[in-house]
């Protein structure tokens, strides 16, 4: 027997087979969908509960739980659905969308990129309907003298009652000859003279400013974060949507109701002055001219419905 042909033993060569096992125990990664739907389940919340706080179609979360991207609209809805289902709930939203990212071979947009894009597209617009230029001079150079015409004509009808004004009296200047269209502003010294005398008046001007002032002009600027909204103006549904990098400007003169699933990426200004309603998440909000008041959703459902 030929010893040679003996393989030799190396104790510190581990076995092939348990190599296998080895990389058979290594965890699987769990996409962002399997996340999602994991924790879902885990708080024991259904889909259709989901899709009704915050207004997103179940078809859209079903998709998101089995990583079925190219059902959604396009990648911007995809990373807006899950920055929203995250922070409902309660979930690491940055470690997902990097997730997203890998899993979808895409990039977190740049705001700057995009504003770059975007200034690229107009100024290809205005090249391409650059012809146009000459005829929008020649209409305004034909409206200007239009215009003129027509104030010149105007000076002609207005010249005339003046000249008949001044026949019958004796010679004034021209500008006497017009009735004063305020002829009672020289009575306008006696008013201080009554108010005080009597102090009454004083507080009925004070409403009147008051009523003025209690106007309810809401600012809220929503940061790239986005997050999605219902807002009604004076009982009056004015948005309704998810929001991201914009800036809203309300007004109201009774009340002004906002419900918003990311209150974290909201800042508000009322009046001018800022405005703190705290909380991270989805958040309820009454403001009239009394004050700010935080509702709960059953208030909230209660007034305006599912």
């Amino acid at each position: 027997m030929n010893t040679n042909d003996t393989p030799s033993f190396n104790p510190n060569t581990p076995p092939e087979h348990s190599k296998n096992e080895e990389s058979s125990k290594q965890p699987k990664q769990e996409r962002v969908g399997e996340i999602l739907k994991r924790e879902r389940v885990k708080r024991r919340i259904s889909i259709a509960h989901i899709a009704e706080d915050l207004k997103i179609n179940e078809v859209y979360i079903e998709a998101l739980e089995k990583s079925e991207y190219q059902t959604l609209p396009a990648p911007p809805y995809g990373r807006v659905y899950i920055k929203t289902i995250a922070t409902y709930l309660d979930l690491d939203v940055d470690r997902l969308l990097k997730k997203y990212a890998d899993e979808t071979n895409n990039v977190l947009p740049d705001p700057q990129r995009e504003r770059q894009n975007t200034i690229t597209i107009n100024v290809q617009d205005e090249k391409k309907h650059s012809h146009l230029l000459p005829i929008a001079v020649i209409f305004v150079l034909v409206g200007i003298f239009a215009y003129i015409l027509h104030q010149q004509n105007q000076e002609d009808i207005e010249e005339t009652p003046d000249t008949l004004q001044q026949e019958p009296s004796t010679p004034q200047p021209e500008h006497e000859s017009y009735p004063d269209p305020f002829p009672q502003d020289t009575e306008e010294p006696a008013v201080p003279a009554q108010d005080d005398n009597d102090t009454t008046h004083t507080p009925t001007a004070d409403t009147s400013n008051t009523t003025d002032s209690e106007a309810l002009r809401i600012s809220l600027d929503i940061s790239s974060d986005s997050t999605w909204m219902q807002i009604y103006a004076d009982g009056r549904r004015v948005e309704n949507g998810i929001y991201y990098d914009q800036t809203i400007l309300l007004e109201a003169s009774d009340s002004i109701h906002i419900n918003v699933g990311n209150n974290s990426a909201v800042t508000y200004t009322l009046n001018g002055e800022p405005l703190d309603l705290s909380g991270q998440r989805i958040r309820f909000t009454r403001i009239t001219p009394e004050g700010v008041t935080e509702l709960s959703r059953a208030d909230w459902n209660a007034v305006f419905g599912q």
